[in-house]
């Protein structure tokens, strides 16, 4: 599953992947914007995991989901 997740985000030229990752990987440089990339990165962890938790998922488990569903974005496309 990992890998099929990896080679979408590879396709898409890592268009289709977590908005504020493409955002955070192309202005690296840039201090002010990796620290705010990585503070909403981390609050929108710490609201999924707290769902996830709360509806019956292990925290482990939450916690590793969560990153998979931020890294991905979004489900990858069907083949046409």
């Amino acid at each position: 599953m990992i890998a099929l997740l990896a080679e979408a985000l590879r396709q898409s030229e890592f268009r289709d992947g977590c908005p504020i990752g493409t955002v955070a990987q192309t202005i690296m440089d840039s201090e002010p914007i990796r620290a705010a990339c990585d503070q909403v990165f981390r609050s929108w962890q710490q609201v999924i995991e707290e769902f996830l938790v709360r509806n019956g998922m292990r925290a482990d488990e939450a916690s590793e989901l969560v990153v998979v569903a931020l890294a991905v974005g979004r489900p990858p496309r069907s083949p046409r």
